[in-house]
């Protein structure tokens, strides 16, 4: 069960693509909480937990240790409506990244230690990096993991995380990530630009990432979470895409589809970034299913999304 008592199978029935995005609406008042009719007892979420917006700062905060420095980031801006970070989604990336990564807290907060850098990232959205070293060094360090842990930031124009709006999740928000220019300008992100499928027809190393992913196996999902976040790790906001993707795919997988869906999502994957199916319809008949609480369906609205993504600014 999750921290909110939603049981985490992702499967979409209430409308949000994951159980972290459903808690994080409910919160916010904008999701009902008997809207997830797989709760038991019904989730009681809290108020949203937002630290006080800051941009990247520094400190020594060990007087008898000059050596020691601290450097620290809020990842939302003024008048955030929801949570800002998934902490357990948080460590995983970390961890794909060769962090040796736990959530704590029960998932409020995400550790980390990165050789000598000691990380720490709140639910509430304050990211911190402790290291000897440099103010440079640790400005660095705090840019990077911001960058790692980005998709598991929420986007605070509809609530979804970053993953998610750049998964095609949205109807609504077609740009990628939803960061405020000056906060993602000191992440040292580069954004592309231009369309998911237009960045894919230049980038074939992407596009395979994606492909490969059609077997619908898990350690291929796991291999495209790596190469994703080992995208953005180097600054490349592509890298955002692929781990929503790879995570959409992992959400269908743990919903047990049927042949028939599984083929569906499998084909969508394989056509990457060509001839990919109009989204809608297939959103529609997803939706249908879903409604009478068929979480198998998951797949046809992975594909949806999949598809629909191909119009995302990144």
């Amino acid at each position: 069960m999750s921290w909110v008592g939603l049981p985490g199978y992702d499967c979409g029935v209430c409308g949000a693509p994951s159980c972290s995005t459903a808690a994080r609406l409910m919160e916010a008042g904008e999701l009902g909480h008997d809207s997830c009719p797989f709760a038991e007892p019904e989730p009681k979420p809290g108020s949203p937990w937002v630290a006080e917006p800051s941009p990247p700062s520094l400190r020594r905060p060990c007087p008898s240790d000059r050596a020691l420095v601290q450097a620290a980031v809020t990842l939302a801006g003024e008048g955030a409506r929801y949570r800002p970070l998934d902490a357990s989604l948080a460590a995983r990336l970390m961890a794909a990244a060769g962090m040796a990564a736990a959530p704590a807290l029960r998932g409020q907060l995400a550790s980390a230690r990165w050789g000598g850098v000691r990380v720490q990232a709140f639910a509430s959205g304050r990211l911190g990096v402790r290291l000897r070293g440099s103010d440079g060094e640790a400005l660095s360090a705090l840019a990077r993991v911001a960058r790692v842990i980005l998709p598991a930031a929420a986007c605070q124009l509809c609530g979804l995380l970053e993953a998610e709006v750049a998964a095609g999740c949205s109807e609504e928000i077609w740009r990628s990530p939803c960061l405020p220019e000056n906060l993602s300008s000191a992440l040292g992100l580069a954004a592309r630009g231009a369309e998911v499928a237009e960045v894919l027809g230049g980038d074939s190393g992407l596009a395979g990432a994606a492909s490969s992913m059609a077997s619908l196996r898990e350690d291929g999902v796991d291999l495209a979470l790596v190469e994703g976040v080992d995208r953005l790790s180097s600054g490349d906001a592509a890298g955002l895409w692929l781990v929503g993707i790879a995570l959409e795919v992992e959400r269908a997988l743990k919903n047990d589809p049927r042949p028939a869906d599984a083929e569906i999502l499998s084909g969508v994957l394989s056509r990457i970034p060509d001839r990919l199916p109009d989204p809608e319809p297939l959103r529609g008949r997803a939706w249908e299913r879903l409604s009478r609480g068929d979480r198998s369906a998951r797949a046809v609205l992975s594909a949806a999304n999949i598809s629909a993504s191909m119009r995302v600014l990144i």
